[in-house]
């Protein structure tokens, strides 16, 4: 559930880094930590902004949005397989620029050892949606 607070957070942090700041920001995240820059972006905020002063980890929950589609992202859990998975640049390209966190790829091991079976991923709806559409016209 989103919060009224973590919405005007947002709507202030996106005015002050500009859109494509803002955008660059929320896909880096914030688990399992800050970048350098991104603490250095936030500290300057804070210094104009310290009306919404807030720790790490309420940044990291306020900022778990899709950095495309601005809405919120959803958890899932979901089954691990042990393997390799090879996409073409054309799907790459179309996932990064179009449905970032549509979290529909299998998971894979890609050769790790111990890993669970199942893991937790995050999800936007739209992403999901535009992923479907992608596909179906490619």
């Amino acid at each position: 559930m989103d919060s009224i607070e973590n919405a005007l957070f947002r709507a202030a942090f996106r005015a002050a880094l500009g859109e494509e700041g803002y955008r660059r920001f929320v896909a880096a995240g914030a688990v399992p930590r800050l970048r350098y820059w991104q603490e250095v972006e936030l500290q300057k905020f804070f210094v104009r902004h310290p009306e919404h002063q807030m720790a790490v980890t309420q940044i990291a929950d306020a900022l778990r949005v899709c950095e495309l589609h601005d809405g919120l992202l959803q958890p899932e859990v979901v089954e691990v397989i042990d393997g390799c998975i090879d996409y073409s640049q054309t799907y790459l390209n179309a996932r990064r620029a179009t449905f970032p966190h549509a979290a529909a790829d299998p998971v894979s091991t890609e050769g790790r050892k111990n890993m669970p079976m199942r893991v937790s991923v995050w999800y936007c709806t739209v992403c999901r949606a535009s992923r479907s559409a992608w596909m179906s016209e490619n």
